[in-house]
């Protein structure tokens, strides 16, 4: 997991991350996730944190409606993987919103 593409100026980043699958449905994402967008928001001072996930990819979208996140809206065919266009999901959290 990480805070990367900083916009100093927005008070903003965005945020990946990947897990083993053998480590799926265990809720230990959610939990990183969480002290993740704590860090950011209460140590680091940004405003706004981002994610983006490939459209349709549910598991993902579940760890950041957990963690908080609102769908904004759907890029589509942004990326072009194995031939085909792929569609994107943006999520994204202020800081104000935070439910935990």
């Amino acid at each position: 997991i990480n805070l990367g593409n900083v916009e100093e100026a927005c008070h903003m980043c965005d945020t990946c991350y990947m897990l083993s699958p053998g480590f799926w449905n265990k809720g230990i994402m959610t939990e990183v996730l969480r002290a993740v967008l704590d860090y950011a928001f209460d140590r680091v001072g940004f405003n706004r944190v981002q994610a983006e996930v490939f459209y349709g990819n549910d598991s993902s979208s579940a760890v950041l409606k957990k963690c908080g996140m609102v769908l904004e809206g759907v890029a589509r065919q942004k990326y072009y993987k194995n031939g085909k266009y792929i569609d994107t999901a943006l999520w994204a959290i202020i800081a104000g919103d935070r439910l935990y």
